[in-house]
C-alpha cells in the first residue's frame, strides 16, 4: 500500500499544469527562479513552492 501512496503523490504533482510545464521546461535546460517568475507570471515564493514540491 505504501507504494500506491508514492505513485499517487507523483501523479498529483503531474496533475498540476504549472508543475507539469516546469518539468517540461527543465528537461531542456536549467532555469533560474526569476525566469520562471516571468514565464508563469507568479511571485517568487509561489514559484519556489512549486519547485520545492517537484524536488
Amino acid at each position: 500500500m505504501e507504494q500506491l501512496g508514492y505513485v499517487a503523490d507523483h501523479l498529483k504533482l503531474l496533475g498540476d499544469k504549472t508543475q507539469l510545464a516546469m518539468l517540461s521546461l527543465l528537461r531542456e535546460r536549467e532555469w533560474c527562479v526569476c525566469e520562471f517568475v516571468d514565464i508563469f507570471d507568479m511571485s517568487q515564493p509561489a514559484i519556489s513552492q512549486h519547485l520545492r514540491k517537484l524536488k
